[in-house]
């Protein structure tokens, strides 16, 4: 890691999204990172019971406001574009459901 890098608090995201976000911005050339990965035991020092930094998001403090616009304008496109794919997931399993019925008739 580069010693002269410092870092700056952009949010706290649910733990999906957090991932979501870290991607986006590393697309678009921000350095980002997670404080603790949704792999991870999210066990902090003081334990699973009091605050933890899972979902906060951690970006290149020299271009926080790019990562602030960045995310406004590209994570409701993602979020909207998952949200569309599940639904066709669901149609889709819906309509082999349908399929699958009508051969045991």
């Amino acid at each position: 890691m580069d010693p002269d890098f410092r870092s700056a608090y952009l949010e706290r995201y649910d733990e999906y999204q957090a991932d979501l976000v870290v991607e986006i911005l590393t697309g678009a050339g921000i350095r980002a990172f997670t404080k603790i990965r949704r792999t991870d035991p999210y066990f902090s020092e003081y334990g699973r019971g009091m605050t933890t930094d899972l979902g906060v998001v951690m970006v290149d403090a020299a271009r926080i406001d790019d990562a602030r616009r960045v995310v406004a304008e590209e994570l409701p496109r993602q979020l909207e574009a998952i949200a569309l794919e599940m639904d066709s997931m669901v149609i889709e399993m819906d309509e082999a459901e349908d399929r699958d019925g009508d051969r045991d008739r």
